[in-house]
């Protein structure tokens, strides 16, 4: 557990044990109330950060597979015989 979620958990705790005084919980309860939300934001954005992870990755798949089989489509050059000339021996 991190240590804002260590201040968050107290905070809960606090609230709850001092309920039934005459006190304002208005700020704290607020802060708690944004503080969940900003969770909730940073949760979600991090759920699409990896859906967009594994989107490049099967792309990525994709592009390697098309150029697997454009390589494998490749007619091959046709050869080019040279013929060698033969030496002629100085006598």
């Amino acid at each position: 557990m991190s240590k804002i979620e260590k201040q968050i958990q107290n905070a809960h705790a606090w609230r709850k044990k001092h309920k039934d005084e005459a006190l304002d919980f208005t700020k704290l309860d607020g802060a708690l109330a944004q503080w969940e939300l900003q969770k909730k934001q940073l949760e979600e954005a991090k759920a699409k950060v990896q859906k967009a992870k594994e989107d490049v990755a099967l792309a990525q798949k994709t592009v390697t597979a098309a150029l697997k089989e454009v390589k494998g489509s490749r007619k091959p050059a046709p050869e080019v015989k040279v013929k060698k000339e033969k030496k002629v021996s100085p006598q």
